[in-house]
Parts: C-alpha cells; structure tokens; sequence
C-alpha cells in the first residue's frame, strides 16, 4: 500500500485547520522551523507543504515576514478533492485486488481441471490446453442446451466446466442451457479448435 509522502500529510493538516478556523483568514501561520518542530519534520519538508497550500491558494508566502491564510473556502475545497484523489486511488486498489484474486482463482480451477482430465487413464498422456471462452449478450446458443447446439459435433470441442458469476459448473452435461456471459473452460481436439468456438458462438455452422 502507497503512503502519502509526509509533507502532504502536513499540507492536509494545516488546511484542515485553515478550514476549522483554527488558523483565520489573514492569521500569520507558525514559521517554518516553529512547525518543523511541531511536526517533527525537517525544515524542507515543511517548505514543500507550504508551497502546495501556496499553489493552491490557500496561503501567502511573503518572504522575510511570515505565511498567511487567504482562504478557508479554498481550504475546504483542497481537503475535498484530496479525499476525492484518495476514494479514487483506494477503488483502482480494491479493482487490482478484485483482478489478482479473479486471476488467482482461475489458475486454482484450471490447475484442479486438468488434474480432474489427467486422472482419467484415456487421457492421461495427452497435452491438454484449456481455454476460456465467454458467451457474448448477442450470441444465438442464448438459451438452449449444449445438446440442441451440437457444440461438439461443430466445434470439436469439449466444456470441461462453466464458470456462472461465482460458481464452477463441473462438467456440464447435454441439458446445460447457456446464459449470456458464461464463461465456458473448453479443451480442443486441435489448436484451431478455441476459433472454431469463438465462431460457432458468433455465427453458428458455416457452410
């Protein structure tokens, strides 16, 4: 997880207080080594806390006489778009995670898959590649049944499981109805097999 570097945490503090009305518009504000103690931070990081509150500003910086506050209103609205920042930064983890963990979980049911596939003496000895395949909102297998669309006779394509939002369809036999947004775990009898889904699903038989 990404820290905030100290100087914008300091920045954040003395708008927090610029917008409380701890420090008043026009108010002098603490020179810099008086808040350098304060904080316990070197002189340097106060200054480059100051020059965002100046950039934005919320203070006044008149050299060899002190730093002022200008605005409380402009305070608030800085303190708001950091939290507006930071919602944002926390979503884009929380999507990575929610990636990683998808990622992680598709790994785990390959993996479980092909131990499932290899188990079986007919095919033990044979390289399995698994594929994904995801049933487009448009497609014509949209309700019927793995049995209705001769899904192998045409594809040469075997499901070895669905994946229906959260769960893992093991196995699906000839009734399995598709839904849109199924995402089918195929094996091919050949490398041409995954195109031949991809266009079966799309355009049903060619001919």
């Amino acid at each position: 997880m990404k820290v905030n570097p100290s100087y914008l945490l300091i920045a954040k503090d003395i708008a927090l207080k610029i917008s409380k009305g701890i420090y008043k518009e026009n108010d002098k504000i603490k020179g810099r080594t008086l808040l350098a103690g304060e904080y316990n931070v070197s002189p340097e990081t106060i200054r480059k806390a100051i020059n965002i509150l100046a950039n934005e500003k919320i203070v006044l910086v008149k050299q060899g006489v002190g730093i002022f506050v200008i605005s409380s209103d402009t305070a608030t609205k800085f303190l708001s778009k950091l939290g507006d920042e930071e919602n944002r930064k926390k979503q884009i983890s929380d999507l990575n995670d929610l990636i990683e963990q998808r990622n992680k979980l598709n790994e785990d049911i390959f993996n479980q898959l092909n131990k499932m596939l290899k188990s079986d003496k007919l095919i033990a000895d044979l390289d399995l590649e698994f594929k994904e395949v995801i049933v487009d909102d448009d497609s014509w297998v949209i309700n019927q049944t793995i049995g209705d669309v001769y899904f192998y006779n045409y594809t040469e394509a075997t499901i070895v499981a669905i994946i229906r939002g959260n769960r893992l369809i093991a196995s699906p036999g000839p009734d399995f109805t598709f839904i849109a947004q199924d995402k089918l775990i195929i094996v091919g009898k050949d490398k041409l097999s995954y195109d031949r889904v991809l266009t079966y699903l799309k355009y049903g038989a060619m001919e």
